[in-house]
């Protein structure tokens, strides 16, 4: 996992602790809730296409369970585009420590690059069927090819 660090001691914020507790823990608690064809844990694009038609079957059905599984979704997502993108990284400054739907995904060397918030991307893409996974992803790649 890459981090852009905030100001302060890098090993104290508890969102960097968060997120790397959640590189922890997400794949096997998204592996309860997904069928193994629907979801490969192995940081894919085509993974994040699975899962997005995974989440829309499921949350027809039981839409409570994908609600208390946001934050691994929106990790997974984050932790999908900085794997898989140069220069990615997740941004934890200038967020209240414990406010995980702020922390964002951000291209530092692109000023330009508008960080994004994995958390909040699920979260829309459940409630709203706004921002697929897939085009998120394919947003943050062309951003890098500009």
């Amino acid at each position: 996992m890459e981090f852009l660090q905030p100001q302060g001691e890098f090993t104290k914020n508890r969102n960097i602790k968060m997120i790397n507790k959640l590189g922890e823990n997400a794949v096997g608690l998204m592996r309860l809730i997904h069928k193994p064809e629907d979801f490969m844990g192995n940081y894919s694009v085509q993974d994040l296409h699975s899962l997005e038609q995974s989440l829309k079957r499921i949350s027809t059905h039981n839409s409570s369970l994908i609600v208390q599984s946001y934050i691994a979704h929106g990790y997974y997502l984050g932790e999908t585009i900085v794997r898989n993108i140069p220069e990615a990284v997740w941004d934890v400054t200038n967020v209240e420590e414990g406010d995980l739907f702020e922390i964002k995904v951000a291209i530092p060397s692109i000023p330009k690059f508008k960080p994004i918030h994995p958390l909040k991307k699920i979260r829309s893409f459940i409630l709203n069927s706004q921002d697929s996974l897939v085009s998120v992803y394919q947003s943050c790649l062309e951003a890098t090819s500009l």
